[in-house]
């Protein structure tokens, strides 16, 4: 009912402002009339949200006292009240100002009895990815109407820096890590702040606006524009390595920091802000040092934005120094295991498998894959490539450990999507391509046959993934000939045999592992119709030279899964009938 209300309430207040700012001369509505009835509705507006956030502040008292609820709810509130906490916003901003006074009475409130709380336990401590959001209209005119009183009494430049200062008390650096059970709930819920807060503020583009405020830019502007937005990316850092100190055994609020970021570094203004920052080659460092010391769940993705991030250094000779510094990580983790002298005699024993398997879980060479972009393809394709050998041994090391062998042909997905082919040779293309046989022939051989006896599979939470991984790196090997073609010149890199050889040699392996029993799974059966649409569509000559069985077994399943899910189907079967007798 709360949220049918509210939603009515905002279509209600927005509807009106609509119809006050047209330029419809005739309104039914004398202008004086609606700007009584706007006033009537921002008091209301404001009731509203202040009782709201009255409310969740209370209930929020509760749920730091009850350890079982939190637990077993598993849910932030950004993702259980979303859609109220946008309607919210959409009533405060229509009265800013006094929203701000609220919640900066509010904040000022809790810090100070933060800094009461760390003075009581002093004596007894030792110490130790979208659209680029603009800020909105109401909150940069209300800026711009407090010019006058500097920045340091700008009622938004306020809100940000008691927020810094909150940040700053929990991350002191303290041998106390369980002084407040809520702590890293509270550090998440900052960096998730500062995640989205950034991308709007920070080092903010003033060519974006019509009208900008002189203390915004002051605040949080570019060194260009006289503004401190650089040295409070630099604050962001040191607390980053801070933060991943005190927390290094909990997932939740270095995932958070990680996707902080990830987000930054998709933003040409933060990534450079971040590249210049006199602390960020010190944070790089730690990560690439300490990767042991973090959670396994956060080495793949940790991995993959320091790439995407460093990979935006002007220099080159600074990205070489980054991304050496990134894959010694990677090798001293990854092949301290698996480079072992003895490993073809011992790789069967149990201790080495769970080593393997331990090593290949955190595959940070995906992570480096799935940081693959126009600007540093050939240096991600010259440190994993010489690799491609020993990853398809692992396939035949381990026929027996199908684990293993989906963890390899996830490293194999990620690299043909994500690699720009207009930046590779021929020669590394070849590679790449025969290294893709290579690895099918190996998976082949490892499970043909073995499918039909999985009956286990649809138990698991992603029945035949190993199977799905395939189909979705042949369509993906297809589109990357194709992607490769944007630029003309780069026609004479890729001949259409190398890809249609390739993709050929696939559907020859996977198509006898593909029973009905393997269509029964709509992704499975998705991609195998995507997969079969784009055959067609681009090598439908090729069809009529399968092996007459394979031919049979391929009409059979396309048979039924056009009868099974209709909507997935997409081909061309005029063109199939016009060439197979």
């Amino acid at each position: 009912a709360f949220d049918e209300l509210l939603a009515v309430w905002v279509k209600l207040v927005q509807d009106v402002q609509s119809y006050r700012n047209g330029q419809n001369e005739n309104r039914s509505i004398p202008f004086h009339n609606l700007t009584a009835i706007m006033t009537f509705l921002a008091e209301a507006s404001y009731h509203i949200v202040a009782t709201y956030i009255d409310t969740r502040l209370e209930a929020a008292k509760f749920t730091v006292n009850d350890d079982d609820e939190e637990e077993t709810n598993g849910f932030k509130d950004w993702d259980t009240y979303g859609d109220q906490l946008l309607s919210i916003s959409i009533l405060a901003r229509i009265v800013g100002q006094q929203t701000l006074e609220k919640l900066q009475g509010l904040l000022h409130e809790r810090l100070m009895q933060l800094k009461l709380f760390f003075e009581a336990i002093t004596d007894n401590t030792d110490p130790g990815e979208g659209e680029q959001p603009l800020i909105p209209d109401s909150l940069m005119q209300l800026s711009i109407s407090q010019e006058n009183l500097g920045k340091n009494h700008d009622q938004i430049v306020m809100l940000l820096n008691t927020v810094l200062g909150i940040l700053d008390l929990v991350s002191l650096d303290t041998s106390v890590i369980e002084i407040s059970h809520c702590s890293p709930r509270v550090a998440e819920t900052l960096f998730w702040f500062f995640e989205r807060w950034g991308r709007t503020y920070l080092l903010i583009d003033e060519s974006d606006y019509q009208s900008m405020s002189n203390n915004i830019v002051c605040a949080f502007g570019k060194a260009e524009s006289h503004g401190e937005g650089i040295r409070i990316l630099r604050f962001l850092v040191d607390k980053i390595k801070t933060n991943f100190i005190l927390w290094n055994g909990d997932s939740d609020p270095l995932l958070q920091i990680v996707r902080l970021l990830n987000s930054y570094g998709k933003k040409s203004a933060l990534r450079n802000g971040l590249l210049k920052s006199d602390n960020f080659p010190e944070l790089l460092t730690f990560f690439t040092e300490n990767l042991d010391h973090f959670p396994q769940m956060i080495h793949n993705s940790l991995i993959q934005t320091i790439a995407i991030i460093t990979s935006g250094a002007d220099d080159d000779e600074i990205k070489q120094s980054y991304f050496q510094m990134i894959t010694g990580a990677i090798e001293k983790r990854f092949l301290a295991v698996l480079q072992r002298p003895d490993f073809s005699q011992v790789y069967q024993q149990a201790d080495i498998i769970f080593e393997v398997q331990n090593a290949l879980e955190v595959n940070m060479f995906d992570g480096l894959a799935l940081a693959s972009n126009f600007s540093n393809t050939t240096l991600i394709y010259d440190f994993c490539s010489k690799y491609f050998e020993f990853f398809v041994r692992l396939l035949q090391y381990y026929k027996n450990c199908p684990e293993v062998g989906f963890l390899v042909l996830q490293f194999f997905n990620s690299f043909v999507t994500y690699q720009d082919f207009s930046e590779l040779s021929p020669e590394q293309t070849k590679t790449l391509y025969q290294t893709i046989v290579e690895m099918f022939k190996a998976y082949s051989e490892a499970n043909l046959g073995k499918k039909q006896l999985a009956a286990s599979e649809e138990e698991t939470d992603e029945p035949y993934a190993d199977i799905s991984i395939l189909l979705d790196m042949l369509s993906e090997i297809m589109a990357s000939e194709f992607r490769a073609f944007d630029d003309l010149a780069q026609e004479a890199k890729t001949t259409d045999s190398d890809v249609s050889n390739v993709v050929f040699y696939g559907v020859n392996l996977i198509i006898p592992l593909i029973s009905l029993q393997v269509l029964e799974i709509p992704k499975i059966c998705k991609e195998y119709m995507r997969l079969i649409a784009h055959i067609v569509e681009f090598y439908p000559d090729k069809l009529g030279v399968l092996p007459a069985e394979l031919l049979h077994n391929l009409f059979a399943s396309l048979e039924y899964g056009i009868e099974k899910y209709p909507l997935f189907t997409n081909i061309d079967f005029i063109s199939i009938f016009n060439i197979i007798p």
